[in-house]
């Protein structure tokens, strides 16, 4: 590594609904008490609420972040709303059932969210303009269900910088719970969370550091992720009945196994780069057959181990046993609040328990 680079950390920011208030609380820890003063994330990437906190965290605007939050929490979630008046829903009720069904079978979501699309808009006004200022680097994960590919949106990009609000809306849209976003006129293409396909991109931040504009000015130093649901394989100790419940643990669920693709891909890459590092300090001048070896992980993985350098990485995640009071477990999953839950006091709790595990994890191992 040259000395005049300078040391940089990434940001990787799941989904999970309004459970971003515990990713939020996490990342309040970190401003706080990881970051030096003034000290910003070079590297942002985001699927679903990670997204939007994405947005608003690559903009150094983390306060004004905050408050959203708290004001969501307090507001019980007005960003959301159903999309059908209660009135409606008992029309339809009385009804024959097939109209019921119609009425459904022409419906793309549950709820609507104008009012997310009046924050965003508000706060992500200037955000390009700061991205290109700042050199940060903001990706974003939406999905396109017509080819069913995962799209990582640069906002700063030509093909994009007129559709950021459009981007984020797309990659918090959950499928079914919210509608699609239409960003390309001339197909009709729908765009959904990223979080269906991707949940933790840390493929987005190695593509990323192999930019030559990138690996000449910095060095990625640490990598901080979190996560909105718990990644143990322990039991929820819940019985799951209402549609709600069953639709929310199968989104933990989905999304666990997800994280854990993308964190083995990740951890699979290190170990490559860290093994080229190693050789190379070994067999300093036995270049042609070290780029031999080279070319066969390439064959053999995909991975151009060349172009790529070693980051430890931090997670941060919800943990169950760590919930507070006895049974803590049996609490947790009752407790803790749902992705599309309204309950201000579990928000609220989600929000302290964000800081709280990011303490837990981060903070500096005691001297003996």
């Amino acid at each position: 590594m040259s000395d005049n680079k300078k040391n940089v950390k990434a940001l990787i920011l799941s989904g999970g609904g309004v459970k971003g208030t515990f990713q939020y609380g996490a990342v309040d820890y970190i401003y706080n008490h990881v970051l030096e003063k003034g000290e910003k994330f070079k590297i942002v990437c985001g699927v679903s609420a990670g997204a939007l906190t994405g947005s608003i965290i690559a903009q150094d605007k983390f306060q004004l972040g905050k408050d959203i939050w708290m004001n969501q929490i307090k507001k019980r979630v007005p960003a959301f709303k159903m999309k059908f008046p209660i009135f409606a829903l008992i029309l339809y009720g009385i009804l024959p059932g097939i109209a019921l069904l119609i009425k459904l079978k022409n419906t793309d979501s549950i709820f609507k969210n104008e009012k997310l699309r009046e924050i965003v808009n508000e706060v992500c006004k200037d955000l390009v303009r700061i991205l290109e200022k700042d050199e940060t680097y903001l990706r974003i994960g939406i999905v396109e269900y017509q080819t069913g590919e995962y799209k990582s949106v640069d906002p700063t990009s030509s093909k994009y910088r007129d559709r950021v609000v459009d981007a984020i809306i797309a990659s918090t849209s959950i499928p079914l719970a919210f509608p699609p976003v239409r960003m390309n006129k001339k197909k009709e293409y729908q765009y959904f969370d990223g979080g269906v396909i991707n949940m933790t991109p840390f493929k987005d931040i190695f593509d990323i550091t192999r930019q030559p504009d990138f690996q000449k000015k910095y060095n990625l130093e640490s990598i901080y992720a979190v996560l909105c649901s718990p990644i143990s394989n322990r039991e929820s100790h819940q019985y799951y009945k209402g549609l709600f419940d069953i639709a929310s643990r199968t989104l933990d669920i989905l999304c666990k196994e997800i994280y854990l693709n993308d964190k083995e891909v990740f951890d699979r890459t290190n170990a490559f780069v860290w093994f080229r590092d190693e050789i190379e300090k070994i067999f300093p001048y036995k270049k042609e057959e070290l780029e031999k070896i080279y070319k066969q992980i390439l064959k053999e993985t995909d991975i151009d181990i060349k172009k790529y350098f070693t980051s430890t990485c931090k997670v941060i995640a919800p943990d169950p046993e760590k919930w507070k009071g006895d049974n803590s477990e049996k609490l947790f999953w009752k407790q803790f609040p749902s992705t599309l839950s309204k309950d201000s006091k579990k928000l609220m709790a989600a929000y302290h328990f964000g800081m709280f595990m990011a303490r837990e994890i981060l903070k500096p191992k005691k001297q003996p």
